[in-house]
């Protein structure tokens, strides 16, 4: 009898551990399959996001299709008065106040004559970077599948509302001032429209420079979105406009970004969240979702959003990782518009050619 007992024992512990096991093996069975379907999951955000940029991307062409300038009277860098012609498109500003709507700078009535009203003194953007103005867009208030908006960043010289653009606004309004020689670190200074501020760039990124922008030296970092540069040589023995010595180191560029819509991807490290501010992120060292975030000035109505004026118009574009801890290494989702395909869509809707600037933006940015 105390056999039989001993016997009915062993054969139950024994079904024990059989049935541990089993659980075991079928936790890593069960472990496995869940990393395809997290990273269909993750892919399938991302197409999501990628959807989202390029409705934002027909929406802001939609709104350069609708609005136009008025003909007026203005000055000229407090020098000449010029009648501006109407009928020209521009772009829309970014929302920085977090209700939807652009932010831009009222334009006034009548015909001013005064040396107090410039042609870049108003319907100016309140800020180049912010939120994509979503309401001002016809589009639901829509955020990425993260919870957070859109950002954008447009160009001062298309989404001036009082002068608009046209398509001379290419190669001779687009200048890249290169600090060549180490001048101010090597960083990039775009003129177009006659502004200083215009000065997007996108690239695949490999090497931070100290400043915290992408290191316009290192071989590895590329230029992408289609720019292409035509390089004269430096004017030997012509200063720099406003420094003493030095060769003039502009170079001409044939085309660049106008516009620029982004998602800050799952980590949402500095996103402007449904607040309509910057998320708050405690990291310290340079890397490429900060450098993707930086602002020329924090708009007063966001002010956890980062600031470098030396490196704020660089963007870094390349594999989508989510989840690293390297520095140069981004989740941010981002896209572009270069300038000859806003032309392209403007003339096939019978928006351009159109009446042209009385004066013509000269090299130092006037």
């Amino acid at each position: 009898m105390m056999t039989r007992k001993l016997s009915m024992l062993k054969r139950r512990g024994y079904t024990i551990v059989e049935m541990a096991l089993a659980l075991a093996v079928l936790g890593v069975l069960l472990g496995g399959a869940l990393i395809p379907v997290s990273r269909q999951y993750d892919k399938r955000q991302i197409n999501e996001t990628r959807a989202l940029i390029a409705e934002a991307r027909g929406a802001v062409v939609s709104y350069a299709l609708a609005n136009r300038n008025n003909a007026r009277r203005v000055l000229y860098f407090n020098d000449t008065i010029y009648d501006m012609p109407g009928g020209r498109p521009y772009l829309p500003c970014p929302d920085i106040t977090g209700d939807g709507v652009e932010d831009r700078t009222a334009i006034g009535q009548g015909v001013p004559i005064t040396a107090s009203v410039s042609f870049n003194a108003e319907g100016v953007c309140a800020s180049l970077k912010g939120a994509l103005p979503w309401k001002t867009l016809g589009m639901s208030e829509e955020v990425d599948p993260w919870g957070n908006r859109l950002t954008y960043h447009v160009a001062h010289g298309y989404s001036n509302a009082m002068v608009g653009f046209d398509e001379t606004f290419r190669a001779d309004r687009h200048v890249w001032h290169g600090y060549l020689g180490g001048i101010f670190g090597g960083t990039y200074q775009f003129f177009s429209g006659g502004s200083s501020r215009d000065n997007i760039l996108v690239w695949e990124c490999a090497a931070l420079n100290t400043a915290g922008g992408c290191d316009e030296g290192n071989a590895n970092n590329v230029i992408v979105g289609g720019v292409v540069f035509d390089n004269p040589p430096p004017v030997s023995g012509i200063p720099y406009p406003g420094y003493a010595t030095g060769p003039d180191p502009r170079v001409r560029v044939v085309d660049a970004p106008v516009f620029l819509v982004m998602s800050h991807g799952r980590n949402g490290r500095y996103a402007i969240n449904s607040g309509g501010d910057c998320n708050r992120v405690a990291i310290s060292i340079n890397n490429l979702d900060l450098m993707n975030a930086m602002y020329h000035t924090a708009p007063p109505t966001m002010p956890n959003c980062p600031v470098n004026a030396n490196n704020w118009a660089d963007y870094h574009t390349g594999p989508i990782v989510f989840g690293s801890g390297d520095p140069l290494i981004s989740d941010d989702i981002l896209d572009w518009m270069m300038g000859d395909e806003l032309f392209g869509y403007m003339m096939e809707n019978g928006q351009l050619p159109i009446a042209k600037l009385p004066f013509v933006p000269d090299q130092t940015g006037r």
